[in-house]
């Protein structure tokens, strides 16, 4: 799970902490495993998001109790469901010379999330009837 083979021993680690602290949060946890375990990125930077996806799959299937959560998730995609939206479906039955020039770019609710295609896929994109 999360690229990471769990042993025996580890599972009882595991299993122990979430048991033996259940006062703690998620975070704190998940910070402890990676020390517990010296589970790091190639960078050297602790992998807590991995080890709090683990525990999360791991108490979705019964295998473990974590304290509840304290706070909403911080990231955006979760704090609200996604609008609602309705795309044509009428089928396209032109031809791509019919149609003209297309362009790609990417969406997002948020501008500085916003990237531009690299300019050398637009030229092949571009190019292309």
């Amino acid at each position: 799970m999360q690229g990471r083979r769990i042993e025996p021993l580890e599972w009882l680690q595991l299993r122990a902490l979430v048991a033996n602290h259940p006062e703690w949060s998620r975070y704190r946890l998940s910070r402890e495993l990676c020390v517990l375990w010296n589970w790091r990125t190639a960078t050297g930077q602790w992998k807590d998001m991995a080890a709090r996806t683990l525990m999360r799959k791991l108490a979705q299937r019964g295998w473990i109790q974590l304290p509840a959560r304290r706070g909403p998730s911080p990231n955006r995609h979760r704090l609200a469901p996604p609008p609602a939206r309705s795309w044509p479906t009428t089928p396209i039955t032109s031809s791509l010379a019919d149609l003209g020039s297309l362009r790609i770019s990417e969406v997002s609710r948020q501008v500085e999330g916003r990237a531009e295609l690299p300019r050398r896929f637009r030229r092949r994109l571009e190019g292309r009837t």
